[in-house]
């Protein structure tokens, strides 16, 4: 098993139980999904819980954590466009998370994703990046929020 692989099934395993809901492995393709039950969320939530997907690369070298926040019904208009590309040259001001157009289904799912390009991870950091992910995403829920109220092609899906 490559390394990186490994450091995620450790680092899965070592994740406080109750706070996560998944069974801890990755499918055969590297990927699991983690649930996480968040009644008291700074934004509101689907059905209370925080959806981060975790992804190994296929050259099992990367793996990305991400998590829908809007499906876009059309392109994005230029302005939206422009100001989602300014916004995140800064990390700080998007938690260090990034924005990316997901194909779900045929359909385009704006996502927050933070792609780990290291050669490995330990429990502890992968429950930090985990936690700091988590802070990111929040974050631009909000930020899509605003930018959903003057472009209607954007229906977040935390709303």
């Amino acid at each position: 098993m490559p390394t990186l692989k490994k450091d995620i099934y450790d680092g899965l395993a070592s994740l406080p139980r109750g706070r996560y809901s998944i069974d801890n492995k990755l499918d055969d393709k590297g990927w699991v999904l983690l649930l996480m039950p968040y009644p008291d969320a700074p934004h509101p939530l689907h059905k209370d819980e925080l959806s981060i997907q975790i992804q190994i690369s296929t050259t099992g070298r990367y793996f990305t954590l991400y998590s829908p926040l809007a499906i876009l019904k059309e392109r994005l208009q230029e302005s939206a466009g422009e100001h989602i590309f300014r916004r995140h040259f800064y990390a700080d001001q998007v938690d260090g998370a990034s924005l990316a157009i997901q194909d779900v289904y045929d359909k385009d799912v704006l996502t927050a994703v933070y792609h780990w390009v290291l050669d490995s991870i330990t429990p502890e950091q992968f429950a930090t990046l985990l936690e700091r992910f988590t802070d990111g995403v929040f974050t631009l829920m909000k930020e899509i929020d605003i930018i959903a109220d003057k472009d209607s092609t954007i229906d977040p899906i935390n709303k």
